[in-house]
């Protein structure tokens, strides 16, 4: 029996759109292992997939100017930290290679956040591709940078503004590039990358990523893309090495008590309004708490909604107090999304990709939370596809409480929304029934 092993960055956000690939494989007869994290164990024996724990290799970047003066003296003073530095490198490539060798697989399916790793795995075997959970991450003509919220519209004028766009992000990289090698007094992650790419021969110039939005292209690497481009401009043109294949992501957890309860609470001929934020608020959680403070003013007390609020795992939990939500609308910490969904007339959602997903599955309209700190994400150009297929509308994470309402006011008001996100979810599955039995044939 053939095996393909996967190994994804360690966040539930890049296992979940991989399992349908994984059962597709699985169903032609391969065995089916995940590379990860503990943290990330438990979703993958819930879906049915072998797990086996992996090391990651650490990542050095300063990103503030007190990183960059801590680190550039520590580089100009301290020998011991190039050594030990390159000794975790070391070792996360003799990872690498215990990784493959217990496991023998005879394909390999590497995130593209990880593309580094493509060096490590190519002295073993050519059957490699790299998986983007995003939407393409690569440079496309009249198409902007997935870290930018603007709305293509396909003629000239956009077509100039994109290019700019690219031009921008370019120098921006080449700075922080240009910075780190200055803060590492030369010796970045990259250039143990680039000395070791070099001495195995190996073609492409895989690079250490840090942002979810842009990725180094490794040209002549087969890339799947797990986003079908029914939501992508319709002008894009992806290159010879990409692929797009699309899953619905698939729910393989039970419905836990606080789903249960929701649903069982809902009213009806009450819309359900569902908020999401998402699993990686990180750094801007006091952003989203505020956010969410306003959107309880903007629909508390109105009986015509039913609200639920999911503000998952990375806010406080005493961010909100009990006393103070109103009535018709509930904070939780978690809920099963998926489960869900089906009931809802509305998401507010952040712009991750696999909640536009689901919401796109059970054909829920979306209005996105445009964070403009999000500069490091593919959350703004999720978005800005939202606005673009009209089946949502965005709304800033500092607006007010009138503005929110507004914004829910028109989505609900306005049946387009709903016709929409319709009519591409049967675009999606009409290609699904076409191409589904012959996809795999790429793998």
């Amino acid at each position: 029996m053939k095996k393909a092993l996967f190994l994804m960055l360690p966040t539930p956000s890049h296992y979940t759109p991989c399992f349908g690939l994984a059962n597709d494989l699985r169903d032609r007869g391969f065995t089916i292992v995940f590379g990860g994290t503990p943290s990330v164990a438990d979703l993958v024996v819930r879906n049915g997939f072998d797990f086996v724990p992996f090391t990651y290799m650490p990542t050095y970047e300063v990103t503030t100017l007190t990183s960059f003066l801590g680190t550039f003296l520590k580089s100009a003073t301290d020998p011991g930290f190039l050594r030990a530095r390159y000794r975790e490198f070391v070792q996360g490539i003799a990872a690498a290679h215990k990784l493959y060798k217990s496991q023998q697989p005879d394909v390999i399916y590497l995130d593209e956040h990880l593309n580094h790793y493509y060096a490590y795995f190519k002295s073993f075997t050519s059957s490699i591709y790299l998986i983007n959970t995003k939407l393409s991450t690569r440079r496309a003509a009249h198409v902007p940078p997935l870290n930018s919220g603007y709305v293509a519209s396909g003629g000239w004028g956009s077509s100039w503004y994109c290019k700019y766009l690219w031009i921008r992000q370019f120098l921006t990289k080449t700075i922080r590039q240009t910075v780190n090698a200055v803060a590492f007094a030369g010796r970045t992650d990259d250039y143990f990358q680039h000395r070791l790419s070099k001495r195995l021969g190996v073609a492409v110039r895989s690079s250490r990523q840090s942002a979810m939005y842009c990725y180094d292209a490794l040209p002549g690497v087969k890339t799947l893309i797990l986003m079908d481009d029914t939501f992508e401009y319709p002008w894009i043109r992806h290159s010879a090495d990409e692929r797009v294949l699309h899953y619905w992501n698939q729910d393989a957890q039970p419905i836990d008590d606080t789903t249960k309860a929701i649903l069982a609470q809902k009213r009806p001929n009450v819309p359900l309004i569902y908020c999401g934020i998402g699993t990686l608020a990180g750094n801007d959680a006091a952003q989203y708490t505020q956010f969410i403070h306003q959107l309880l003013k903007a629909l508390g007390g109105l009986p015509t909604y039913q609200v639920v609020i999911s503000t998952g795992r990375s806010l406080a939990s005493d961010a909100f107090d009990p006393a103070a939500i109103p009535a018709n609308i509930q904070v939780v910490s978690y809920l099963n999304q998926q489960a869900l969904l089906p009931h809802c007339a509305l998401m507010i959602t952040h712009g991750g990709l696999n909640s536009i997903k689901e919401c796109m599955a059970a054909t829920v309209p979306m209005l996105g939370i445009d964070n403009p700190a999000d500069i490091h994400k593919d959350t703004p150009g999720n978005i800005a596809r939202i606005v673009y297929h009209k089946i949502g509308l965005r709304c800033q994470i500092s607006d007010p409480a009138s503005v929110i309402r507004l914004r829910v006011d028109q989505l609900l008001a306005d049946d387009t929304f709903k016709t929409r996100i319709s009519q591409l979810k049967a675009t999606i599955d009409s290609q699904q029934q076409v191409r589904s039995p012959v996809q795999a044939d790429l793998y």
